[in-house]
């Protein structure tokens, strides 16, 4: 990879990691820094199969280092814009074209529920976002995700409300690039499986089943766009 591209991406890298564990709550239990760098590595698997320029490679991997630091606002509506304005402001004192903040920034913003990619580095990030759905890794991170929520909403959620929601995002999503959809989708499938099989029974307190509402999971992308190998 060039210079000005791992110079871009190892400024960005330092950047997030900085407002991650200065700035951001500890509250925000599953979108850290490790999701963070998670995203990232899947975005560097992706891009190393569609043997992206280096070019797309920067924009994608600062992308993704910026693409929940948003989270410092600590709550989960609006974070990608919060998110956009971070990455704008760093790449603006790192000398970046306009053209390259751009595409930042509307990689960042197609991650937004219900995500909405127009090119492939867009989809890339998508489903590198999501990309713990297909892995075995689901259910753990899916813990981190309830309790984050827990957090945020001041009040637990019940095991019949969590399954639910669960199964109908699982359902509804869909990888959008081929990558995702010939390595993720299929376990994600299994994950779904063992998922419905699950024991999800409310929480019962002094007797009575206690209903939380669940207002920041989001609904999940429901479309796939064309994509072109590069």
């Amino acid at each position: 990879m060039n210079q000005p591209g791992l110079s871009i991406i190892s400024a960005a890298k330092k950047y997030s990691t900085d407002v991650f564990r200065n700035k951001v709550s500890e509250s925000i239990t599953y979108h850290n820094l490790v999701h963070t760098e998670d995203v990232v590595a899947a975005c560097e698997k992706m891009a190393d199969y569609y043997q992206l320029s280096d070019d797309d490679r920067a924009v994608l991997l600062t992308a993704a280092w910026f693409h929940d630091t948003g989270f410092v606002n600590g709550k989960a509506e609006g974070h990608e814009e919060e998110s956009v304005k971070i990455a704008v402001q760093f790449l603006t004192g790192q000398n970046e074209s306009p053209e390259f903040t751009e595409r930042v920034s509307h990689a960042i913003l197609a991650t937004r529920m219900p995500q909405s990619p127009s090119n492939i580095l867009e989809e890339i990030l998508c489903d590198a976002d999501l990309f713990h759905l297909g892995t075995d890794d689901f259910k753990q991170k899916n813990k981190l995700l309830r309790k984050e929520l827990t957090n945020l909403n001041g009040e637990s959620l019940s095991k019949k409300q969590w399954k639910k929601k669960n199964v109908h995002f699982l359902e509804n999503h869909q990888y959008f690039t081929g990558y995702g959809r010939e390595k993720l989708q299929p376990v994600q499938d299994e994950n779904l499986h063992h998922l419905k099989d699950s024991k999800g029974d409310e929480v019962k307190e002094n007797g009575d089943a206690k209903e939380v509402p669940v207002k920041d999971v989001k609904e999940a992308p429901v479309k796939n766009t064309e994509e072109q190998k590069q």
